[in-house]
């Protein structure tokens, strides 16, 4: 049985790997990991892709129906797409979800060159690579807080490295390394250091890392547990595992004698271990008496996701090992986590092992205690997006009190996918559901809606995402949500680009809470994609004058994109200088060749 997960995975590995036979499309772009999703991390602006309307930071959820996490699973599929054949491509640009059409016989777009009247305009309009790095270095030059000063030396270093000025971007990362022990705080600051010294292949020395190891490792008097585990990830991920042993380590020892120091932090501490490959901690860890098997399991979750992120599967495989083989005791909610797990890791094979062996579990269970495993069934279903059987099982241990199962259903459905916004338009009979488990909750007596108050909180944030929907703002504040929780339900709504609720909501919750930056998203989503008649309302908006330039940035930037430039100059020369330089340095695809541009 344990030979049958490996060789699931083996096969995996080569298919996700094998060169195709076919002639295979090239978007003309450069993709990088980023949290739960592949980014362009950057763009040949003459390729397929820019064609199409992608753009550089475009977030790629979906290629085809095809729900995406990994780079490789994004190389994968593209991998066997046919150079003749039109496909869709989902992308979150902003918090925004666009459905992009990739039409490989599209010509690739001319990009008009015009003159603005001064040297900003000339430069955004028609960007040169002497204008952008001269304004990058007069901004190092200008800026006098000391974090801004070096933030503004390493993005001007990785502009020099992307036009191949080499001599003068090793000159910058001189002076950056010296600046480095001038920093007030360094835990920020660290990752951008350390990936630097990797482009340029230097191995940073004992003196900069026992710097930042005395910076980063007490924070009040206590141990800075969440930086020192951030610190040994950046290391590991950079190519120095054996340099972030000594950041990871104290906390080891701090969590031996107290393993709830971690509670908060198992999955940081997964990925500390995984990056720097100290398994055999991570088995110790599942050992200790006080360790809750639910830390465990997401430790376990965290350093195998952040393999898969790496594409470095053959370590993936041996967190699989631990997972599947290593005697340690579980419980349900330990199969939800893998559960969930395998499911962004395509594993399809592993997944329904799991949930046979948790049905099996269900039906062996004691009367007393069958709806309790139940419950974790529901969700294991509605994990995978079967809601067919999370509903056959709900009308078999569920025939009262079925609010609570049919929110988990709900959720977890919704959540199957890489968003929910997608997933509602994937899944059929998903609509009807949220349909369903929304007159339950209206319904519900005090008491229900009580003791389900964080499933009923989680299940709104579907119905912002669900475009039928209809509900008030009075309905949810009748569970007295907080701010951060009004923030989700926002972000909800401009995933989908329901723009006047998102307007709505953020009005309401800066009169609720005070201070919002929930209006950079929203307005940000109306430059992005709005029509025209939003737009026009959205400038007659009393926020429109303090908030206009989140407006302004995502605008602009569509309208070059899209070969409007004319408007694109008017525009432009309606910003304030520092808009004009955050414009600007988003110029780069324009004066430099993509040399990763491999997909």
């Amino acid at each position: 049985m344990k030979r049958t997960y490996f060789t699931a995975l083996l096969v995996f590995i080569l298919v996700v790997f094998a060169p195709s036979a076919q002639a295979q499309v090239k978007l003309g772009i450069e993709i990088k990991q980023g949290y739960d999703s592949a980014y362009v991390a950057d763009i040949d602006p003459n390729g397929l892709a820019a064609a199409a309307g992608i753009m550089k930071g475009d977030y790629i959820k979906e290629i085809d129906n095809v729900a995406l996490w990994f780079t490789h699973q994004l190389r994968g599929t593209m991998g066997i797409k046919k150079a003749d054949k039109p496909f869709t491509v989902v992308v979150r640009r902003g918090e925004t979800l666009h459905s992009i059409r990739v039409d490989p016989a599209k010509p690739a777009k001319s990009w008009r060159r015009i003159k603005g009247g001064d040297a900003l305009s000339d430069c955004y309009l028609s960007p040169t690579a002497d204008c952008i790095i001269d304004l990058s270095m007069k901004n190092i030059k200008t800026e006098t807080d000391a974090d801004k000063r070096f933030s503004a030396r390493v993005a001007t270093i990785g502009r020099l490295v992307q036009i191949d000025r080499l001599d003068l971007a090793k000159a910058e990362f001189e002076k950056l390394k010296v600046e480095y022990y001038q920093l007030p705080k360094l835990e920020y600051n660290f990752s951008a250091t350390l990936r630097l010294f990797n482009v340029f292949g230097e191995k940073p020395s004992e003196k900069l890392l026992s710097h930042a190891l005395n910076k980063v490792k007490m924070k009040g008097g206590k141990l800075n547990i969440g930086s020192l585990l951030r610190a040994a990830e950046y290391l590991g991920e950079y190519g120095y595992k054996n340099e972030g042993v000594p950041f990871v380590m104290p906390v080891v020892e701090a969590a031996k004698k107290s393993p709830k120091l971690i509670k908060y932090d198992s999955r940081g501490m997964g990925r500390a271990l995984g990056a720097t490959e100290q398994y055999d901690l991570m088995k110790s860890y599942l050992k200790l008496e006080d360790f809750d098997s639910r830390w465990g399991s997401q430790m376990l979750e965290a350093a195998f996701l952040y393999h898969m992120k790496q594409e470095d599967l053959k370590s993936a495989e041996k967190v699989m090992k631990i997972i599947l083989t290593f005697p340690r005791s579980k419980t349900n909610k330990d199969d939800l986590i893998f559960i969930r797990m395998f499911r962004k890791a395509q594993q399809d094979k592993l997944v329904y092992k799991f949930i046979n062996r948790l049905k099996d579990q269900t039906e062996k269970m004691d009367p007393l205690f069958k709806p309790l495993l139940a419950r974790s069934l529901v969700k294991a279903y509605g994990a995978v997006g079967n809601i067919h059987m999370g509903r056959k099982t709900i009308e078999q241990y569920f025939k009262t009190n079925r609010l609570g199962p049919m929110l988990d259903l709900t959720i977890e459905s919704a959540n199957s996918r890489s968003t929910p916004g997608l997933a509602v338009q994937f899944y059929r009979d998903l609509p009807k559901l949220i349909a369903e488990t929304h007159t339950l909750v209206k319904n519900a007596s005090a008491k229900d809606k009580k003791s389900n108050k964080l499933d009923i909180k989680k299940f709104y944030l579907v119905l912002a995402a669900h475009l039928q929907s209809n509900f008030t703002l009075q309905e949810y504040d009748a569970y007295g949500f907080d701010d951060y929780e009004y923030e989700n339900m926002i972000e909800a709504f401009t995933e989908v680009r329901r723009y006047d609720e998102a307007l709505a909501w953020t009005v309401a919750k800066e009169r609720k809470f005070g201070k919002t930056w929930s209006y950079y998203d929203v307005f940000s989503m109306y430059g992005a994609s709005a029509s025209p008649d939003k737009i026009d309302k959205l400038k007659r908006h009393p926020k429109f004058s303090e908030h206009g330039k989140f407006f302004d940035r995502a605008y602009l930037k569509r309208l070059y994109w899209g070969g409007h430039v004319e408007d694109a100059a008017n525009l432009f020369k309606s910003l304030s200088l520092k808009e004009k330089e955050i414009a600007i340095f988003g110029q780069m695809p324009f004066v430099s060749v993509c040399k990763k541009c491999d997909l």
